[in-house]
This record gives structure tokens, C-alpha cells and sequence, in this order.
């Protein structure tokens, strides 16, 4: 029986739908009847409010309607398979999930994992410390065990993620339930239930959830800094780190838990100063799969789990892969691809497409994605974007702009004026369409986005002074038909009755993936978010709870206060996805003369049921026809601002 989400509104551009103990909106089974024999079923979300609400239809002959955007089925040109979708069991995840009450938690995971939930099949595990972790460790601090004989895991993994039996430091609960305590090296105590998170989600799923894990740094003895938050490995230990896997490998599989994969590193390029890290260039990557990690996996027994390379963003592609895969002893360890979203719309889409055709044997899966609102970062960086974008003039000083940005970093409000501008700054709010329109965009982008971009700052005019935003509105637009549009790393919101320049709103919340980011329609084969639930802070964190600055979200936020949780945007997003493009679908391709602007795609599924997802992120309403040349035409009407996913076989 589906159950309707029961929505709240934090004041954001659109509701969350609110799970306790008793509560939490789900969908009802397909039933075969309702998306055969000539019939199909339409589900919708929406920015006013709506949540995978189904709606009911039949094909019909050739429909005759000249102002419908017609879409193709074309199942004889296929693409490729589908892996599947996730989401990130990180130490703060698990923390929040055992946070709340026995009901509450599963629910919770019902959501993600269960039948009439999200049917997630991915977790990503960090090995070890993450920048969403209670503190820093790693499963071997003991200086120079080279031998890793002080190696285990900590409690967040025996007593969170894996194992059944806890410590108890009280006696028994006043209704006679054991009560467990344990403490999460943060001075406090929290009560927790005594229920794997791992094998629930296996539990609900069905199956074994594929595992795959990353580590963000090694012991800090064995690094060059001898730091969690910088440096590198020091050549000398490059075995001892591989048998440290082996080493986590094997602490799992006694708890009967098996992996699906692994990559070397997280985000081998970066170099942050608050969270764990360590740094490899491509060859030492390279290097050290080949002669070390790949044939220590195969020698203990772990030759079949799938390795990705770099797990970083994709303006590394395809250089670094390229690299890795340059040597036949290190390629033929590497099953795929690891990519993160945070560098899209710096990087053209086609570097997805070029790697997957130097590399076709090779799968390409984005393995994180989430969105942070920098709201002092956002002001700054809007004013240093107009002042690379548009000439100095007397009525705009950009000096002064920016110290009034830097004035006012602080300030929550939605929106700030800067000397005749106004800046809108997107925090992270519970309820935020934009989010979730990120996630849509990102996993269906065309590869005809970059060039969009191109063309839309080629053809802006701006007169100094700021009385005209651009010479003609209509250059501008016409190619997405849109009112919200990226202009390098910023999206602009164009006002159509006053093209002026103070009449542009400038957002980074629902920022940067409009631009040049995609998914599914550039061979990537599967899907996995970040943390699966975050606080109302956005963590706990390594780096601290800051809403303010850093303002982390996640499809989930926990309200352990109130023995609840909150489904957001993203949540539905990818849940179009995942509840209906089951592990071996195939994508297919889908044709428009005309897109009216809606982005898509569409997949086959082993049960040879059609999916297509429409996404329409305008203000406009789009009529459609989707023409299937063996079945017939479904005809819809796309609302504005919504993710549609209609089904049929």
C-alpha cells in the first residue's frame, strides 16, 4: 500500500516529508497490469509539493499535436549497462542512523534499502577516518607496526556498522529492553540499538548490498607528514599499506560481510587542511596497483573485487587514468572508474565520453555527490565572477562590493544587496528544489551543455554602468528555453520584463551543474551519493559542525532531538532512478528533434520494461509525446519544475 508523504515547509523553496516511528512515505509494488497491455504509469515530482505520485495512462495511436515535444524510443541503439545506485555509510551516517529509535532508524533504512523505498544496492564504506567522521584514526596508530599486529576496527564499525554484540554499560531500560551506551570519543554517551546497519540494509534489500570501500588517509606514521590532514605515503611502507587492506578485508569478512570493490584513494589530488587526506600522482598510483595492492588482493584471496581508479573529479580525466591503465600490469587489475561530481562545470562532459572510448572495458561510476552552500565563499566569489565578467564602471565598485560581501558573510538571509546588485545566496535549507534539480541535472546532462554555456556568454553584452544585462534576452535563452541559466561558475536568473543589471539573481546553491555536468547520457554505470544522512548541522564532521560556512546536505537529515527524519529534493531525485532501473538495465537512446528544454534519457530493463525520465527545471509547463515505434504514443503533460519517470511494457 503506498503511503503519501506527509510534507513540512522550513521556508525553502520546496517541503520535505517527515518519517517517525509510526510514518514514512512509500510506494506501493508495480503492479504488471498497471504498465502493460497498452497501459503505462507516470511518476511525478514536483516543486509544489508533489512525491512520486503515480499517475495512470494508455498508449494510443500516432497523436497529431504540433505543439508537444515529440521523444523517440529507439531500443536498437543501446549504450551501456547499468550498475546500479547508493549512497555512503560514513562514520557520521551511522552515528546519526543510531542516533535515533529502533523504529525510527529503520525506517530509515527501509527508505533507502526496502521494498517500496529507494532499493539501494551500493554502500560506499571509508576505510577508516573521513572528513565525516566523530574524530581522526586509523585502524593501526601504533607507531611503526610494520607488521600491522595492533591492526582492528573501531567501535563505529563492530558496534555501528557490523557487529551484534555491544558493550553494556547499564543494567536494563525501565521497560525492560536492554540499554546500550557507548561511548563515540566525543566525551558524551548515546543510546544506540543492537542492530547491524550492513546486514539490515542485506536484510531489506533482499541480497548482499555490494560494498565497496576508499581509504582518505593511512596511519599517519607511514606518511612523509606524519599528519592525517597532508602529506604522502613514504615508499618504504607502499606493502605494508597494501596488506593493510587486507587486513580490513579480513576484519569484515569475520563478521560475514563481503566487498563488491574498492579505489586506492579518495580524491588522490587533493590537499585540504581539515580533513584526512594523502596525496598520489597518477603514476605512483599506477605503481603501486601494478607491484603491490593488486597482486597482494589476488595472493589472500580478494582477486575479484572491482578496483577503480582514481576517485576523484573529472577534470582529471582522462589524463590520470591513462596513465594508471599505460601499464598492462597495473590495467589489468583496474576494473572502472572512479569519478566525484565537485569539478563538473569546470570540465566539458566530453572527457566522459572520450575516457569510456580509449577505455570501453573499463566502467566509469560516480561515486560521490552532495551539495554544500559556502555562503561566505558564495558572496565573494559572485562579486570576483562580475568583476572578471564585466568592465569596472563608476556605478559598480567592485572594491567596495566586496567588502560589504566580506561584511556580510555571516548573514543568513536569502538575499543580499551589493551596491545595486542583488546576490542571492542559496543556504542549504531543509526542502530546497534546487538541490534535487542539481542531482537531476548532473545525472542527465547531454553533452551539448558545455557548448550552451559557451554560447551564452559569447553572445551576453553588458553596457557599463549596469542599465542592460544583455543586448537581446532571446539570444541568450533561445537554446534552453530556461529563466535560470550558468554563466561560468554562476547561474544567473534572468528577469524578463526588466533586463537590467540589478535585476539579476545570482545563485550557487543550485549552481554549477547546469552548466556542464551529466551523467547516464555519457556512459557513467552507476550512481552513488555521499552521506546517506547528515544532522540538522550538516555532519558531525572531522571539521566541525558549520552550517554557516560549509551548510552540508544530505537526502536524509536526522532529528535525533525529535525522533525523526526528513526525506529531501535529492532523495526523489535519484529515487526516480533507483526505484525503477533496476542492476543490468541498459540505457537506451532517446531522440528529439526539439527538447523543449526537458532534459532525458531512457533505459531497457532485464524485464524488457521501458523507463524514461523526463526533467523539466523551467517555469513553464511542456506538453510531450513519447513515441514508442513498436507500442504507440503516451502523451503527458510535464508540469514545471518536476522530474517525471514513466514506465511501460
Amino acid at each position: 500500500m503506498a503511503l503519501q508523504c506527509v510534507g513540512r515547509d522550513y521556508g525553502a523553496s520546496s517541503i520535505v516529508c517527515v518519517c517517525n516511528a509510526t510514518y514514512c512515505d512509500s510506494l506501493e509494488p508495480i503492479d504488471e497490469e498497471r504498465i502493460s497491455g497498452g497501459n503505462y504509469l507516470n511518476y511525478v515530482s514536483s516543486k509544489a509539493g508533489l512525491r512520486l505520485e503515480p499517475n495512470t495512462g494508455t498508449l494510443s495511436g500516432e497523436v497529431d499535436d504540433a505543439t508537444a515535444v515529440v521523444f523517440t524510443i529507439d531500443r536498437n541503439t543501446t549504450f551501456q549497462e547499468i550498475l546500479g545506485f547508493g549512497g555512503s555509510l560514513t562514520d557520521s551516517t551511522a552515528f546519526n542512523i543510531r542516533n535515533l529509535s529502533e523504529d525510527v532508524s529503520n525506517n530509515l533504512l527501509k527508505t533507502y534499502f526496502g521494498e517500496g523505498g529507494a532499493q539501494y544496492l551500493y554502500l560506499r564504506v571509508p576505510m577508516g577516518a573521513s572528513d565525516f567522521s566523530l574524530h581522526f584514526y586509523s585502524y593501526d596508530d601504533v607507531e611503526n607496526d610494520v607488521a600491522l599486529e595492533h591492526f582492528d576496527l573501531i567501535d563505529i564499525d563492530y558496534n555501528y556498522k557490523l557487529a551484534n554484540a555491544l558493550v553494556v554499560l547499564s543494567s536494563t531500560a525501565e521497560d525492560g529492553e536492554i540499554e546500550v551506551r557507548i561511548s563515540v570519543g566525543l566525551g558524551d554517551y548515546y543510546v544506540i540499538p543492537q542492530i547491524p546497519i550492513i546486514k539490515q540494509a542485506s536484510e531489506l534489500r533482499g541480497e548482499a548490498i555490494n560494498l565497496f570501500t576508499t581509504p582518505w588517509t593511512s596511519p599517519a606514521w607511514m606518511k612523509d607528514s606524519n599528519d592525517y590532514m597532508s602529506g604522502s605515503l613514504l615508499k618504504t611502507y607502499y606493502q605494508p599499506w597494501a596488506n593493510y587492506f587486507i587486513k580490513y578485508f579480513d576484519a569484515y569478512a569475520r563478521k560475514n560481510v563481503s566487498f563488491w570493490g574498492l579505489a586506492p584513494q579518495n580524491e588522490p589530488t587533493v590537499n585540504k587542511n581539515n580533513i584526512p587526506v594523502m596525496g598520489w600522482s597518477a603514476a605512483q598510483e599506477r605503481d603501486w596497483v601494478a607491484n603491490y595492492l593488486g597482486p597482494t588482493l589476488v595472493q589472500a584471496g580478494y582477486g575479484g573485487l572491482k578496483i577503480m581508479a582514481l576517485d576523484d573529479n573529472r577534470n582529471n580525466l582522462p589524463d590520470w587514468v591513462d596513465v594508471v591503465l599505460s601499464d598492462e600490469a597495473a590495467a589489468k587489475y583496474v576494473s572502472g572508474i572512479a569519478v566525484h561530481w565537485y569539478r563538473d562545470t569546470s570540465t566539458n562532459d566530453s572527457v566522459l565520453e572520450q575516457t569510456h572510448e580509449m577505455h570501453p572495458d573499463k566502467f566509469l561510476f560516480y561515486t560521490e555527490a552532495c551539495n554544500h552552500s559556502k555562503c561566505y565563499k558564495t558572496k565573494v566569489n559572485v562579486i570576483r565572477h562580475l568583476s572578471q565578467l564585466f568592465p569596472p564602471a563608476p556605478s559598480w565598485n567592485h572594491a567596495e562590493n566586496l567588502g560589504e560581501a566580506h561584511r556580510l558573510h555571516k548573514a543568513k538571509s536569502n538575499r543580499q544587496t551589493l551596491d545595486g546588485a542583488v546576490v542571492r545566496v542559496k543556504t542549504s535549507d531543509f526542502g530546497d528544489w534546487e538541490i534535487g534539480e542539481k542531482y537531476a541535472t548532473s545525472m542527465m546532462q547531454p553533452d551539448w551543455a558545455s557548448e550552451r554555456l559557451k554560447y551564452k556568454i559569447d553572445h551576453m553584452v553588458v553596457m557599463r554602468g549596469g542599465q542592460t544585462g544583455a543586448s537581446d534576452r532571446a539570444c541568450v535563452l533561445k537554446p534552453v528555453q530556461s529563466s535560470l541559466q550558468a554563466l561560468g561558475n554562476i547561474i544567473v536568473r534572468w528577469n524578463p520584463d526588466f533586463p537590467v543589471f540589478r535585476n539579476l539573481f545570482y545563485s550557487e546553491s543550485s549552481t554549477l551543474d547546469y552548466a556542464a555536468s551529466e551523467a547516464f547520457n555519457n556512459w557513467v554505470s552507476g550512481w552513488t551519493d555521499w552521506n546517506l544522512a547528515v544532522n540538522e548541522d550538516g555532519g558531525p564532521a572531522t571539521f566541525g559542525n558549520k552550517p554557516d560556512i560549509f551548510g552540508y546536505n544530505a537526502a536524509i537529515i536526522v532529528n535525533s532531538t525529535g525522533d525523526e527524519f526528513y526525506k529531501q529534493p535529492p532523495y526523489y531525485f535519484q529515487a526516480h532512478y533507483s526505484m525503477f532501473v533496476p542492476p543490468g538495465s541498459v540505457h537506451i537512446q532517446l531522440t528529439s528533434p526539439n527538447d523543449g528544454g526537458l532534459l532525458h534519457v531512457a533505459f531497457l530493463t532485464p524485464e524488457d520494461t521501458v523507463v524514461v525520465i523526463l526533467f523539466n527545471n523551467q517555469d513553464l509547463v511542456v506538453p510531450v509525446v513519447v513515441r514508442d515505434p513498436d507500442l504507440g504514443d503516451i502523451s503527458l503533460t510535464v508540469a514545471e519544475r518536476s522530474i517525471n519517470t514513466v514506465i511501460y511494457k
